[in-house]
This record gives C-alpha cells, sequence and structure tokens, in this order.
C-alpha cells in the first residue's frame, strides 16, 4: 500500500522548483502519459489522429470506425492523493507493448468523474488481461474501492450513443460500426476537416532516463492539486500547506467524496 506521506514527500522534493508556479502556471496542460504514443501504436503514416477522430464525430455526429477497435482500462481516483499515487504505478508499470497510458483531470462538466487513469490496449482480449493485473495492483496499493473498467473509446461518444460503452454477457462489444458512417469519414477527408490538426511526431511518452518524473511532470501534477482545490477535494492538504489557487472558470459537478 502507498502510504500518503510518500506522495507528499515526493512532491515536497519538487517545491522548489515549482515556486514560481503557484500563482500564475506556465504549463496549462491537465495530463500525463507514459508508453508509446499514437504513432507507434497502430499506423504511423496515418493521416489522422484521436483529435481528428472527435472532430468527425463533431461535424457528422458518428463514430469513426477506428475508434470501435479502442479499448481502453478505465481507473476513477476518488482524491486528487489516489490520482498521483496512481501516476507513480503507471510510470513504473512494466506491459510488453508499453501501452499508452495516461492519468488525467477530467475538465468536461458533463463527465462526472473528476479524475481518470487510462491504460490503452490494441485488442479486446489484451485489455480484460490488463484490466485483471490492474484490479489486483490499484487494490493492493491504493484501494480495493477504486473502480477499475473496461471502456471502449471517448465517453462522449457514449453519451450519444449508449450502446458503444457497453459489453454483452459474453464479453463481446454491444454495439458495432454502423457501414452507412462510412460515407461521412470519406467526406472528412476529401474536405480536409482535421487538415490543421498537428500529428504526434515522436514514438514514447516516457523519459528518455527511465521511470521517473521532471519539472515538467511536477507542474502538471500542481495544476491536478489547484484543481482539486477548486472542486472541494481537501486531500490536496495532505500534500502541502501551502495556499492553493483556485482555477477560474472551471464548471464541475459537486464533488462527492467517497473515500
Amino acid at each position: 500500500m502507498i502510504p500518503d506521506n510518500t506522495v507528499k514527500l515526493f512532491f515536497q522534493n519538487f517545491q522548489a522548483v515549482l515556486e514560481s508556479e503557484w500563482d500564475e502556471t506556465s504549463v496549462s496542460d491537465t495530463q500525463l502519459l507514459r508508453g508509446v504514443t499514437v504513432r507507434k501504436w497502430k499506423n504511423a503514416n496515418s493521416k489522422i489522429n484521436c483529435q481528428g477522430y472527435k472532430l468527425i464525430f463533431q461535424e457528422y455526429n458518428i463514430i469513426p470506425n477506428y475508434c470501435f477497435e479502442c479499448y481502453k482500462v478505465s481507473i476513477e481516483p476518488r482524491t486528487v492523493v489516489e490520482l498521483i499515487k496512481l501516476m507513480l504505478i503507471l510510470d513504473g508499470l512494466t506491459l510488453p507493448n508499453d501501452n499508452t497510458r495516461k492519468c488525467m483531470i477530467e475538465l468536461r462538466p458533463a463527465i462526472k468523474s473528476p479524475y481518470k487513469g487510462f491504460i490503452y490496449c490494441k485488442e479486446l482480449e489484451e485489455s480484460k488481461d490488463i484490466l485483471n493485473a490492474m484490479r489486483e495492483i490499484v487494490s493492493g496499493e491504493i484501494s480495493p474501492d477504486i473502480p477499475v473498467t473496461l471502456k471502449r473509446g471517448c465517453s462522449e461518444y457514449a453519451i450519444v450513443y449508449p450502446d458503444y460503452a457497453k459489453f454483452n454477457q459474453d464479453g463481446s462489444p454491444a454495439m458495432r460500426y454502423k457501414t452507412e458512417w462510412n460515407k461521412y469519414e470519406k467526406l472528412a477527408e476529401e474536405t480536409n476537416l482535421y487538415s490543421h490538426i498537428d500529428l504526434v511526431k515522436m514514438d514514447s511518452y516516457n523519459p528518455f532516463d527511465g521511470p521517473g518524473f521532471e519539472s515538467y511532470d511536477a507542474a502538471v501534477m500542481l495544476n491536478w492539486i489547484k484543481y482539486a482545490a477548486t472542486i472541494g477535494d481537501n486531500s490536496y492538504r495532505v500534500i502541502t500547506d501551502r495556499h492553493v489557487p483556485k482555477m477560474p472558470s472551471l464548471k464541475r459537478p459537486p464533488y462527492e467524496a467517497k473515500v
């Protein structure tokens, strides 16, 4: 079990570096990633990435075919302290395919859970194996009460098409790609809908010298702490006794502590 004091000491190591970040943050990112990038994940020569697929969804209200093969293990920490513990685990996690994995704070008002961790999987069977492994790791290292589930694709898709996120009793996906949607994907390519989106050029999100954290990572985690202070998650006081400024204009559902 990772003790709270480990998180406190971990963050205190970066406090001197972060002195100038407390009031005006120079890093706007709210996600930390490890593992291979989408460039290595499926097709390095693809003309589109996840942002482009979301743009197709927003424009035509259809789920792209690619996203029907996107499976991920979803982990929902209940506090910012648990989120940082999860990031410590994902940073040192060894997987055969070095799967893309990330921790993030939830900025979308329509999504209730404030904290998320994901491990992306190439195939359904792989996702089931990682799901079982992560349930055991998260239960032992953080808490057995943290939800660890299997998901498919992005949450926005399931809001419009609820069956997209469901699985049958045999474990197979409840919803399949509608072939009539292919015409919209072709139209998106013909009209250069996503041509302005930059593609990932690097192969890995991992630090060059192996597992560990840099000052940039700590600045992102400081954003997590500011987010916790804003939504009313007072667990951040375990990490620091400093006054933590709130995030302006953040709109979120009321925080419900379940620890």
